[in-house]
């Protein structure tokens, strides 16, 4: 693999947002955007044979994002011994499938999906930062839909078939492939299902994965200690009120409903305000007697080597209104992006535990 083609890999995984922290910490040049940052950086390695070299530093950066950029989480808890015992009955070197179309190019993505089908193949699978991580991979096919620009259909088409038409919208199908990833933590005792939520997969295709992943952790656990243990989804959801009631980061999304029946739905990226402490929002709950959230978004600033250069991780924990009349409410999967690093992502889940 060249620098040509990991720059494409890390463009295709990586959030330039999140991209831009990791360059300034590594002191690179950053410009507008991931088209022209790469082809300054083209240009650049073509004159310097050691910032060549320098870009070839990605391949980490790009593998500690495949494991906690962009996520959807699940949590089943069991008994750090069960796990213990799980782990250490299993045979590593053969869990592995032996041979399946992603294995000669991973952690990297395949160039030609179209020779693949849905099947979910274990591809890797190690110890790693204290747990037992395995990586399957797969093919999803993407409908995404699009804007289209009417300029740039040619006069004679426009004029017979769009001839009214304001705005033209077209769906397009495309192949992606998934890094989705099996943590079992035997110390903290916890399993955690961990798959791919970039923005052009919709909710429907992160709970397909989750769904197919739990059907390989249960082929996992049979014959072993594990195999008459239920696995019951930890629930998230009290988690919400925990957040909310604390001083934990930064509150920048938040949805809720008050005991006189109005539902609240507020937002606050663009700035670096709390929506804890926000004056509209404190005015609001003075003039109530309890709000009840429903969905959150708390978001934490870890500075980097200067204090200019900020990440900013976020978790997202989205229930519905309809939990909230619900004697036990209910939510199981949690959204954790903007991770530059492996150690953020912990950091992060760590708050679910």
């Amino acid at each position: 693999m060249n620098h040509k083609e990991l720059l494409n890999y890390c463009e295709k995984r990586i959030p330039f947002g999140v991209m831009r922290s990791i360059l300034k910490e590594m002191d690179m040049p950053t410009h507008q955007g991931w088209s022209k940052t790469k082809a300054n950086y083209l240009i650049q390695a073509e004159k310097d044979a050691l910032f060549k070299e320098k870009l070839m530093q990605l391949k980490t950066i790009y593998f500690e994002h495949l494991l906690s950029g962009e996520k959807t989480v699940r949590l089943y808890k069991v008994s750090p011994s069960k796990l213990s015992e799980f782990v250490d009955s299993l045979d590593i070197d053969r869990l592995v499938d032996a041979k399946t179309p992603y294995s000669d190019n991973y952690p990297y993505p395949i160039k030609n999906l179209d020779l693949v089908n849905d099947e979910v193949y274990l591809t890797d699978a190690r110890f790693f930062q204290g747990g037992l991580m395995l990586a399957y991979c797969s093919s999803r096919k993407i409908e995404e839909h699009v804007k289209l620009k009417l300029s740039d259909l040619d006069q004679s088409t426009k004029t017979t078939y769009f001839n009214n038409f304001q705005e033209l919208y077209g769906t397009r199908s495309y192949k992606r492939q998934l890094f989705d990833f099996i943590f079992i933590n035997a110390e903290k005792g916890y399993i955690e299902l961990r798959v791919d939520s970039a923005s052009d997969l919709s909710i429907k295709d992160q709970f397909k994965s989750l769904h197919k992943l739990k059907r390989k952790l249960l082929e996992l656990k049979e014959g072993t200690n594990l195999s008459k243990e239920v696995l019951v989804e930890y629930n998230l959801y009290p988690i919400i009120w925990k957040l909310y009631d604390s001083e934990e980061g930064r509150v920048c999304e938040l949805a809720f409903s008050v005991n006189t029946g109005a539902v609240m739905h507020e937002k606050m990226r663009s700035k670096d305000v709390d929506i804890r402490t926000e004056d509209f929002h404190c005015g609001g709950i003075e003039a109530v007697d309890r709000i009840i959230p429903y969905k959150i978004a708390v978001e934490w600033s870890f500075v980097g080597s200067s204090d200019e250069n900020v990440f900013k991780p976020e978790l997202m924990l989205s229930s519905t209104l309809r939990e909230t009349y619900e004697a036990t409410p209910s939510l199981y999967d949690a959204h954790i992006s903007k991770c530059a690093s492996v150690k953020q992502y912990n950091l992060i889940f760590d708050k679910l535990l």
